[in-house]
This record gives structure tokens, C-alpha cells and sequence, in this order.
């Protein structure tokens, strides 16, 4: 008996997606940090404390989490991940939010953090779902627009350039942009400048007014007052 398998060319939806990373302010430096809506919790590694404290940030100012030994935590195949322990940082999204995450300490030489669900919400990220292309849409006080590139532009293999890209925002707003190119920077930008990094051995290019992305913010209400945020 024979097996069939689908064109996987019919479709647009790649193996491997995008890394969605931020700059963040904490330990007083500027740390990378992974955006996993997938994961519930946050790590921070051995890699990124030590470095803090030979710079003379006072670790005494962590506020230690003695009942994370309590809460096993458990990876995507059930195995149980070991921590070294819990405490809270204070992080702030570069052009966004700012809050007191709860980290699990991982003995790991990397050098970023990671920011789950339990952070995320905090500082106002969120997944967006929607259902065009096209235009400007608001549900639920998220609002999505269309990028497009504001000039040509040309970049050469295993060069970067910035992209200069157009939104029709009303005055000055943050938000999460979302790209839809290859080689084109996800994150958090208050100027749509975007980086474009061509790995490849072909060169990039960028035609005036091509479609690049979604720019995408979160709008709220609070004691009257109408509230923009990432």
C-alpha cells in the first residue's frame, strides 16, 4: 500500500519561522530578548546575570521567588527543566512598557532572555489574528496597518541596510511590527525604520511602495482617557 503526501509547494507557510526579538532595558544595560507567546514562563540566564554583578549592579536588590521550587515546570515533551532559581527584574521594552518579571534562572551561556506569557501580558505584547490584507482594521482596540517601503532600496549579499518604510499613523505611536520579507527585522519600533540583514549570496531588493508588513498596537481606556500602547 502506497502513501500519499501533499505538494507542500501549495502552500506559503514556511517549516522554520521568525525569531520575534526586542531590545530591553534591565540589569542597567541593554539585554536581547525572545517574544515565545507559546511559553508560560521566563528565563533568564547565568550568562546575563554574572556579567551585571562585575559590572557592580547591586544583586542584593533582586527580590529572590522562594516558592518556584514548589511549582515543578515541565517542557513541551514533559520532562521536568531544572532551575537554579526565581527572582524578579525589572524590564523595559525599548519604546514600550516597562514591568517587574518573574525569571526562572537557567544555567545556560546565552546571552538573551526569554519573555513568555507571564510577561507578556504585563507589558502590554499580544498575538494578533486577522482576517485581511488590506487597509486598516480595529477589533477589540487593536489596530493593524499596512507597511510599505518609502524608497527603493538596494542591499547587496551580506550587507544590512536600514529600510525606511511609510504607515498612515495619526501623530506619533509605538508598535509591534510584524514583516512579511524575508531578512526583515521583527520588533518593537516608535520610527519605522526598519533593519534588513541579506545573509543570502543574492542581493535584496526593495521596490518603492512594496508591502513588507503589519504595524499592529494595542489601544485601551483608563479613567476616561483613551490609552495607546504596544
Amino acid at each position: 500500500m502506497g502513501v500519499e503526501t501533499a505538494d507542500s509547494t501549495k502552500t506559503s507557510s514556511p517549516l522554520v519561522g521568525k525569531r520575534v526579538a526586542c531590545w530591553t532595558r534591565m540589569l542597567e544595560c541593554r539585554v536581547t530578548a525572545l517574544l515565545d507567546t507559546g511559553l508560560m514562563i521566563s528565563t533568564v540566564p547565568v550568562r546575563v546575570l554574572a556579567p551585571a554583578k562585575d559590572r557592580g549592579f547591586d544583586v542584593d536588590r533582586f527580590e529572590l521567588i522562594k516558592e518556584c521550587k514548589n511549582a515543578p515546570v515541565y517542557d513541551a515533551s514533559n520532562n521536568r527543566m531544572e532551575f537554579l532559581g526565581a527572582v524578579r527584574i525589572m524590564v523595559e521594552l525599548e519604546g514600550g512598557r516597562s514591568s517587574d518579571v518573574a525569571f526562572y534562572i537557567v544555567n545556560s551561556c546565552d546571552d538573551e532572555v526569554l519573555l513568555g506569557t507571564n510577561a507578556l501580558s504585563d507589558l502590554e505584547v499580544d498575538l494578533t489574528i486577522s482576517q485581511a490584507r488590506s487597509g486598516i482594521r480595529r477589533e477589540r482596540g487593536v489596530e493593524t496597518r499596512t507597511i510599505t517601503v518609502a524608497k527603493r532600496i538596494y542591499t547587496p549579499p551580506y550587507t544590512s541596510k536600514i529600510v525606511t518604510a511609510r504607515c498612515d499613523i495619526e501623530g506619533q505611536a509605538t508598535g509591534v511590527v510584524w514583516p512579511s520579507r524575508k531578512r526583515l527585522g521583527c520588533g518593537i519600533f516608535k520610527r519605522l525604520e526598519i533593519p534588513a540583514v541579506n545573509n543570502s549570496d543574492k542581493p535584496m531588493i526593495l521596490g518603492q511602495g512594496e508591502e513588507i508588513g503589519r504595524w499592529v498596537r494595542r489601544s485601551g481606556r483608563r479613567n476616561g482617557k483613551t490609552l495607546t500602547h504596544v
